[in-house]
C-alpha cells in the first residue's frame, strides 16, 4: 500500500533528511544576504578610497552644487512661512541644475568604452529617460484625478 520506499522509515529516511539539509544549506549559501551586504560595503569602500584625482573638476563641481542644494534644504527647514514658496523654487532649481550637470558631465565616459559597450550604456540612458518621463506622466494623471475628486 505505502510503497517500498516508505515501508521501512529507518532504511532511507535519514539519508533523505540529510540530503534535504544539504540542499537547503546550498540554497542559503547561494542566497546569503550577508554576502550581498559585504559586497556592497566593499564597493562603497573602494569608491571612497579612490583619490580625488579620478573624479576631476566635474565631480568637484557637482559635489559643490549638491552641497549648496543641501544647504538650501536646511534653509528651507528654518525659513519663515512668507518666504517658503521662494525657497522651495530655489531648492528645486538648484537641485535640477545639479542633476543635469551631474548627468551631462558623466557622458564623457562613453568615449572610453568600446562601441558595443557605449551603445549598451546609451540604450540604458534612453530607457531610464523614458521611464522618468513615464513616471512624470503618471504623477500628472494622479494629480489630475485627485484634483477632480476634490472638486466633486
Amino acid at each position: 500500500m505505502t510503497g517500498s520506499t516508505n515501508a521501512n522509515p529507518e532504511s532511507g529516511g535519514g539519508s533523505d533528511l540529510a540530503e534535504n539539509k544539504v540542499i537547503l544549506q546550498d540554497y542559503l549559501d547561494r542566497h546569503d544576504w550577508r554576502f550581498r551586504w559585504r559586497s556592497t560595503r566593499q564597493a562603497v569602500s573602494y569608491i571612497s578610497r579612490l583619490s580625488r584625482d579620478h573624479s576631476g573638476t566635474a565631480g568637484k563641481t557637482t559635489e559643490q552644487l549638491l552641497l549648496a542644494t543641501l544647504a538650501l534644504v536646511a534653509v528651507l527647514c528654518f525659513s519663515p512661512p512668507q518666504y517658503l514658496t521662494q525657497v522651495v523654487v530655489l531648492c528645486d532649481l538648484a537641485f535640477g541644475v545639479s542633476v543635469v550637470l551631474f548627468i551631462a558631465f558623466r557622458f564623457g565616459i562613453l568615449n572610453s568604452l568600446n562601441p558595443k559597450q557605449a551603445a549598451a550604456v546609451w540604450e540604458l540612458i534612453i530607457a531610464i529617460a523614458l521611464f522618468a518621463i513615464f513616471l512624470v506622466f503618471q504623477l500628472a494623471v494622479v494629480y489630475a484625478l485627485l484634483r477632480l475628486s476634490v472638486k466633486l
